[in-house]
């Protein structure tokens, strides 16, 4: 089978961008971090997010929002895989939901569910980002 190196190498330095960006923001909640990570045009499809997240600011905002919603939050990276610029992962989250978020009011639960994240790098950075929430069966909100 045929082999481009460079074209692997290139979705190796793609991943390391993306987990070097989850444990830093996510993962330690390095809110300063965003502006090493996000291209200034970053643009966010979220779900329950009443419009696109643009840029890093954007972006932190809706960290703040989680995080004080949230405040115990435990992020697990399961799987990280990439293809070109296209990194996917697939995220593990705990916590309990304290404050109200995006229309949900808070139920003082802990709950667990799973996040698909989909990341476009270019550049060094993340330019677009997808996200796919998926509550277990009896694990929702």
């Amino acid at each position: 089978m045929f082999e481009n190196k460079s074209y692997s190498h290139s979705e190796e330095v793609n991943k390391a961008i993306v987990c070097r960006y989850l444990e830093e923001v996510v993962h330690r909640g390095n809110v300063a971090a965003v502006d090493e990570s996000i291209a200034t045009n970053h643009v966010i499809v979220w779900p329950s997010s009443p419009a696109i997240v643009r840029g890093p600011k954007g972006f932190r905002q809706l960290l703040i929002m989680y995080a004080r919603a949230f405040p115990d939050l435990d992020w697990t990276t399961e799987e990280v895989s990439a293809l070109g610029g296209t990194v996917v992962v697939r995220l593990r989250v705990r916590g309990t939901q304290l404050r109200e978020l995006l229309g949900m009011s808070p139920t003082g639960n802990q709950t667990t569910w799973t996040e698909t994240h989909i990341f476009h790098v270019a550049g060094g950075k993340l330019v677009e980002h997808w996200g796919i929430i998926s509550f277990a069966k009896g694990g929702g909100q």
